[in-house]
């Protein structure tokens, strides 16, 4: 008896993992059926060949031979080489040129010609080298990851990678870092009396980014997954004449952490809601806060009561065959609009994500996990959503603001309005809780009069006009 399973690995399927579990039961099904018809005075005269290209590090092919290698012993055989070396010698040309292997750190290239005879920077740098026969050299140089699967039996790290390692690293800056750890281990214990504050480093955050508006987004888990919590400042936005004005915003990672229930607990709700009150008292300008659906309906409901702005957001969604928070993220993260601290977890999160091409679906790949980037997804596409409020680049000085007033719409000048009243207001709220306490109308006379709802009549201070 002889069965031939193909291409193994790509049977259809919305689910990556359920797409596992298929092809499992199948061959195991095969396997079953050898064995109880065929078995004959102890042995088992039958074969079952499972073939398949290459497809990931972590597809059904790879994982099963590296299954069977420890439990089947000698009664499997695995063939894995290079077309060119299992195809009769004189089938491809015995001139070749050079391709280097990558890792998630470094992208799989073809070594140019002029570079042949001198291969040890490749070296240096971490690639490894195989010779390929020039037959396919067309093909490399037109899609590299996918030929390396499918002719020289080399799982590509990269090839069907979300977002590129050098991408990510180009956003990392080195001059400043993580206010808080990359997990912390906090519970729902009694005798756990932490606070995610009581971990949080206020001289890493520099003043002069305090004001500026902060969004946040907790990947709420209970027990085993970790809970993800993220927020990303609107670090500015340069003007722009395009419509589409989320495209010009500039964001900065502000803080990000994973939080991991201990042995027999679970997940504290009430530290992430302190958590968020902690940070408003600290002096955080949050602007809005986001949670994925799980166990997110009593944190939206209590912070909602407190005047926080809070709503769902699904990071995970797909509308149209596109996962649109995922989709902003990376073009933020490839035209250099997003600025990161160095973290490794938050940077393997970011290189091991995958997009499923036939549901649109963004995920991470088996034994691995995305709590925290989905943390910083949710926060990014958020803020994203708010440009419009934002149309000024925040910290210019007053010549840079009277020159871009003059261009701006009446819609734009409300706004500016609007964001300097709060600031002021911010910085005298004592004054104006006092008068309110005594049924006076709230107002701060500055020497120019209570603030006119004709937002084309010009103030003149120190000579400088402000619309």
């Amino acid at each position: 008896y002889f069965a031939f399973f193909d291409e193994i690995s790509f049977i259809k399927n919305q689910d990556i993992d359920k797409q596992k579990k298929k092809a499992k039961d199948m061959i195991d099904t095969a396997i079953g059926g050898m064995f109880t018809r065929f078995i004959h005075n102890g042995k088992n005269p039958t074969m079952l060949v499972v073939a398949s290209s290459k497809r990931s590090e972590q597809s059904f092919m790879e994982e099963y031979i590296k299954t069977l290698s420890k439990t089947e012993g000698n009664t499997t055989f695995v063939v894995d080489k290079p077309v060119w070396e299992v195809k009769p010698k004189g089938t491809y040309s015995d001139n070749f040129f050079y391709v280097g292997l990558g890792n998630k750190y470094l992208e799989n290239i073809v070594i140019p010609d002029e570079d042949s005879n001198n291969l040890a920077p490749y070296k240096e740098r971490g690639y490894r080298l195989i010779e390929v026969p020039v037959d396919f050299k067309a093909k490399f140089l037109e899609d590299i990851d996918r030929n390396l699967c499918d002719f020289a039996g080399i799982s590509s790290a990269s090839s069907n990678k979300y977002m590129s390692a050098q991408i990510v690293m180009d956003c990392i800056k080195q001059d400043y870092s993580n206010p808080l750890p990359d997990i912390l281990e906090i519970g729902n214990g009694k005798e756990d009396k932490a606070q995610y504050y009581n971990f949080f480093k206020m001289e890493s955050i520099p003043k002069e980014l305090m004001y500026k508006p902060l969004y946040i987004h907790l990947d709420m888990s209970l027990t085993g997954d970790m809970t993800g919590i993220a927020g990303v400042w609107i670090a500015g936005k340069k003007i722009s004449t395009d419509s589409n004005q989320a495209k010009d915003l500039r964001f900065r990672l502000a803080f990000s952490t994973s939080i991991k229930a201990p042995k027999g607990r679970q997940i504290s709700f009430e530290k992430n809601r302190n958590f968020i009150r902690w940070l408003k008292q600290a002096g955080f300008n949050i602007k809005g806060i986001t949670c994925d659906t799980y166990q997110s309906y009593d944190l939206i409901q209590q912070l909602s009561a407190e005047g926080f702005n809070c709503e769902i957001l699904s990071v995970d969604r797909v509308q149209d065959g596109i996962c649109k928070p995922y989709q902003y993220l990376r073009s933020s993260f490839y035209e250099q609009r997003f600025e990161m601290y160095k973290s490794e977890r938050l940077f393997d999160e970011c290189v091991d994500i995958e997009r499923n091409v036939e549901t649109g679906k963004v995920d991470h790949s088996p034994n691995f996990h995305k709590d925290v980037l989905d943390a910083v997804c949710g926060a990014t596409y958020n803020a994203s959503k708010n440009a419009e409020q934002y149309a000024f680049e925040y910290g210019e000085d007053m010549d840079v603001a009277v020159e871009v007033s003059s261009g701006n719409s009446a819609f734009d000048r409300n706004q500016i309005n609007i964001d300097f009243e709060n600031e002021l207001k911010k910085m005298f709220s004592s004054n104006i809780e006092r008068e309110v306490e005594q049924n006076q109308s709230p107002f701060i006379d500055f020497g120019m009069g209570r603030a006119t709802s004709n937002y084309n009549a010009n103030y003149i201070a120190n000579g400088i006009i402000v619309w």
